[in-house]
């Protein structure tokens, strides 16, 4: 077995508590997080809901905060594991997210971003590892592009990411950031965030491609053919331009039952060629579980548990 570059004995404790078995958030986004929270009086809630409640998703302002309150800290836990594989469970995931944000410039595509858990915990887990002195603090450069269908919830991604921009730069890691609209059923936004990515991402080192927490939305409310079209556009042009993609869902019965069998079908009939030549169930999906700190509740370790479809592109 090759040795991974990043083991979990390397992990500090304040990302993972080995004793315990169990997650941190990274410190820049805990902090960010909860300040957030205060000035939109959403504390009292945050501290009261069950992080399995909650809205999946919606245009409304309404929906956003009760999902920023209830499940933003376990979507952000799910990448946190996806990043670190604490339990290796994931292959060599971890390295590919470690070499890929070890510096230089990066284009990352986050959709639908919701209110920035993706790319927050990924970046604010690079940080840590740097602040740590387990990563070298080399420049990092993120071209990041974020596509959400909910206004309030991009304004969100925008107040997290700029409010852990000054914690990120200490450690070496700028944030390059666009926050487009789009919707996964409208083929005009598909193209226009591609555009969007296409334009301001250019020339980078590495292109990244993160889908998370789309379960509710295609699987639970039934939009995954109409969605279809779309999602074959995005993921043509990631293997054209020899993106990773990572799709993270929850373990749920809505995303293992329902929404990733038919997502394996699909792909084994209409991927690209580039992600083709590395596709197989074995290999492009795993997944893991832990325990995480919840940010506000103390006295509270959820569990969160990760489904991971992974694809790569081969050289041309």
């Amino acid at each position: 077995m090759t040795k991974r570059l990043l083991m979990t004995s390397d992990l500090p404790g304040t990302l993972w508590q080995l004793t315990d078995g169990m997650l941190v958030l990274p410190a820049a986004l805990s902090s960010v997080y909860c300040t957030m929270l205060m000035d939109k009086n959403l504390m009292h809630q945050a501290r009261n809901a069950d992080s399995d409640e909650g809205p999946v998703g919606g245009v409304k302002e309404e929906d956003t905060r009760r999902h920023f309150a209830s499940r933003f800290s376990g979507s952000s836990a799910r990448v946190q594991l996806a990043v670190l594989d604490p339990k290796d469970h994931l292959r060599n995931t971890s390295d590919l997210f470690v070499k890929a944000f070890s510096g230089g410039k990066i284009g990352l595509l986050d959709v639908p971003c919701g209110a920035g858990a993706a790319s927050a915990a990924l970046l604010g887990c690079i940080a840590e590892l740097r602040k740590a002195k387990v990563l070298p603090r080399e420049p990092l450069e993120v071209f990041l592009v974020c596509g959400e269908i909910s206004t309030y919830a991009r304004s969100y991604a925008e107040e997290l990411l700029d409010g852990m921009g000054k914690e990120l730069e200490r450690e070496g890691i700028w944030i390059k950031k666009k926050s487009v609209p789009w919707n996964v059923l409208d083929a005009e936004s598909t193209t226009s965030i591609l555009y969007a990515w296409m334009d301001w991402a250019r020339d980078c080192r590495e292109y990244f491609v993160v889908m998370a927490n789309f379960s509710g939305f295609l699987q639970g409310q039934g939009k995954l053919n109409d969605a279809k079209p779309q999602l074959d556009e995005i993921i043509r042009w990631a293997a054209s331009r020899r993106s990773s993609v990572f799709w993270i869902e929850p373990q749920t019965n809505l995303a293992v039952k329902g929404l990733i069998p038919r997502i394996l079908a699909w792909f084994g009939l209409r991927l690209p060629s580039r992600f083709r030549q590395q596709w197989g169930t074995e290999k492009s999906i795993a997944g893991s579980d832990a325990l995480f700190q919840h940010p506000v509740r103390v006295d509270s370790r959820p569990p969160v548990r990760l489904s991971l479809i992974r694809l790569e592109a081969s050289e041309p």
